[in-house]
């Protein structure tokens, strides 16, 4: 017999036991908490923010019928905010049939969800509860409201209007979190977390944060705001404080460029000695050497030490040292070309505004005259020389023309002396005839 009585107080102890009080908050603002301690009306404490619930709509009802699906099977009632005071009476007509919520003292509802008639009393003050049914695999058979002696005692039902609430975290190389209301509730749900609820956050790294819900945002218990997207996993180019908040990496110590590094948030830069003809190379760290150096928008300028160069070679070894020499003077009297060529400035004192266009266009110009020049004089030359040529053959071909005028031929002295004899013959026969006419 003592046997059995054990092993029943087990059973019960075991598969009885009573459920720890638990909390869900079921959007941005609102929480409801369950709890199994059984106690008189007047006596069920809601902590701050938290008064004893309504259940005036249908989406109220589910959220809260939600809350219990892990009550232990069987009837269990809890008290809600339904009162009617000592010498109300109870009015049958009404959806609350005479009660209020206690939460404003509103006597409005769009439901009305009584499973037993109030009693029709007005002596006695009677307060509401929620009568909930659950079958053997905890499924909600039956539910509704029931008026009792408000000195009876029950379990308890809260309503918190959270405005500061939070999100849960959602964090890059975040491993693990654990959620731990002001309130010492179980969560039921960890989608949104009330007001002043600890998180304790494990980063894959290993590292350890503790947060705090405070005004609708997670903030670091030891320095106020911090940045949740990076706390565990900094973006690139930053590191982690040890205040958990990301700040910028210095590349620039180790020393990453050929000739000068600039750090910029979260990346670095390389430059190069422009003055001295250097640009930067495919891997944006190296200095190359350029042929050219830019001096405006696209012009190009050969340097003085290639232009030296250049001199050297094309000059006799007599003269080396000579044109060095000139070379090393033109190189040290170089200026800057805004220093060589200053900008002219107007009778009033303005300083004129020159452009690039302006020295390209110059530097255009005096690279094309030379050539032009050049192409001229050449053009000259031959046009000099053809003339001459053509000058020497015309006089000699004038020279053989006169020669053969001043010369004739045999062949035609002789043809001239018989026609003179001829014609002199003629005229003697003529003057003949003449004259014996006159004789005659």
């Amino acid at each position: 017999m003592h046997l059995w009585m054990y092993l029943v107080f087990f059973w019960k102890a075991v598969l009885c036991e009573p459920l720890k009080d638990h909390m869900l908050c079921t959007d941005l603002f609102t929480c409801y908490s369950a709890h199994y301690t059984s106690v008189a009306y007047d006596s069920a404490f809601c902590e701050s923010k938290g008064v004893l619930t309504t259940m005036s709509t249908e989406q109220e009802n589910q959220r809260i019928l939600q809350l219990l699906e892990n009550t232990n099977s069987g009837n269990v009632s809890f008290w809600i905010g339904l009162k009617r005071e000592k010498q109300q009476c109870t009015q049958k007509e009404l959806k609350l049939r005479g009660f209020r919520w206690k939460d404003g003292g509103s006597s409005q509802t769009e439901v009305s969800k009584w499973i037993k008639e109030p009693a029709l009393t007005c002596t006695d003050s009677r307060c509401g509860t929620l009568k909930v049914s659950l079958n053997r695999n905890k499924v909600l058979q039956e539910w509704g409201w029931e008026d009792a002696s408000c000195k009876k005692q029950y379990g308890f039902i809260c309503k918190y209007q959270d405005e500061e609430m939070c999100k849960a975290l959602q964090i890059k190389g975040m491993s693990a979190v654990n959620y731990t209301a002001h309130y010492q509730l179980t969560m039921l749900s960890f989608q949104y977390l009330p007001s002043k609820t600890l998180a304790n956050v494990t980063c894959q790294s290993g590292k350890n944060v503790v947060l705090k819900c405070q005004n609708q945002a997670w903030q670091l218990t030891s320095n106020g705001y911090t940045d949740l997207e990076y706390m565990c996993l900094c973006k690139e180019g930053h590191a982690q404080s040890d205040e958990g908040k990301c700040v910028d990496i210095d590349e620039c110590q180790k020393n990453p460029c050929e000739f000068k590094c600039v750090n910029t948030v979260g990346s670095f830069s390389c430059e190069c000695d422009k003055s001295k003809g250097y640009a930067l190379g495919e891997d944006k760290k190296s200095c190359l050497h350029q042929k050219g150096i830019q001096i405006g928008s696209g012009s190009t300028r050969m340097p003085f030490d290639d232009i030296t160069s250049i001199v050297n070679d094309m000059a006799p070894n007599a003269d080396e040292k000579h044109l060095s020499e000139s070379s090393t003077r033109l190189s040290s009297t170089h200026q800057p070309l805004n220093e060589r060529n200053p900008a002219p400035t107007s009778a009033s004192g303005f300083t004129t505004p020159v452009h690039d266009e302006d020295f390209k266009s110059k530097e255009t110009r005096s690279n094309v005259f030379i050539p032009v020049v050049v192409g001229i004089v050449v053009l000259v030359l031959l046009i000099v020389i053809v003339v001459g040529v053509f000058k020497c053959c015309f006089r000699k071909s004038s020279k053989t023309l006169k020669s053969r005028k001043r010369k004739p031929s045999n062949g035609s002295m002789d043809l001239s002396a018989k026609n003179n004899d001829s014609a002199q013959h003629v005229n003697e026969n003529a003057i003949e005839k003449e004259n014996n006419y006159i004789a005659g």
